[in-house]
């Protein structure tokens, strides 16, 4: 999976991590400096709306 199909995954849930107070989502790490594995994890920063 691509930096981009994470990005389309989450981006494609807009609406119900919304629904649930995310105001917004960024990712950070391997991912993001593009040296992420197979067997990386998923480094998320959120921001909520409260």
């Amino acid at each position: 999976m691509t930096k981009q199909d994470k990005i389309d995954l989450i981006s494609g849930r807009r609406k119900d991590l919304q629904a649930q107070g995310f105001a917004s989502l960024g990712l950070f790490g391997s991912i993001e400096r593009g040296d992420d594995t197979q067997g990386s994890d998923v480094d998320v920063l959120e921001e909520t709306s409260d």
